[in-house]
């Protein structure tokens, strides 16, 4: 499987920590 590949991939990264930011967005960081 080379998904767990990808996701040490340097853009991969860069994108994932994105997905994240927005799947894990808080509520309180509305401003």
């Amino acid at each position: 499987i080379r998904g767990k590949c990808s996701l040490h991939h340097p853009g991969m990264a860069k994108i994932r920590k994105m997905v994240e930011s927005i799947l894990l967005w808080p509520p309180d960081s509305e401003e």
